[in-house]
C-alpha cells in the first residue's frame, strides 16, 4: 500500500499520473493538519494498492505529478510505502497472511 500526503490542488494530476500505472483501488481523505506544526496546509491522504512489483512506478507517478517544479522544489508532501503481509481481523485472534489476490 502507497499513502501520500498531498496539497489537494495537486490531486488532480496525481489522479492523472495513477491512471497510467497499475495502481489498485485508490482512496482520498481530507487531513488536517496538527495544531503543532508551523504550515498549516491542509492536505490529503491518497492510499493506492498495489502488487509489491508495481510500488517503485507508482511512487515515482506521484512523486512526479504531486511537485509541479521538478527535481529540487520544495513540497510538504509524504510518500510512505506499507508492507500489507499479514492483517489482524477484529475480534479474532488469529493473523492471516495476504495474497495479492485477496487485495
Amino acid at each position: 500500500m502507497i499513502v501520500a500526503l498531498i496539497r489537494p490542488e495537486h490531486l488532480r494530476s496525481v489522479r492523472q499520473a495513477l491512471k497510467m500505472t497499475k495502481a489498485g483501488q485508490v482512496t482520498v481523505r481530507r487531513r488536517k493538519p496538527h495544531p503543532d506544526h508551523r504550515a498549516n496546509w491542509p492536505k490529503l491522504r491518497l492510499e493506492a494498492y498495489s502488487e509489491d512489483t508495481d510500488v517503485d512506478e507508482i511512487v515515482q507517478a506521484v512523486r512526479h505529478a504531486s511537485v509541479p517544479g521538478g527535481p529540487g522544489a520544495v513540497e510538504e508532501g509524504r510518500i510512505f510505502v506499507v508492507s500489507l503481509d499479514e492483517c489482524n481481523d477484529l475480534g479474532v485472534n488469529e493473523c492471516t497472511v495476504l495474497s495479492p489476490q485477496s487485495l
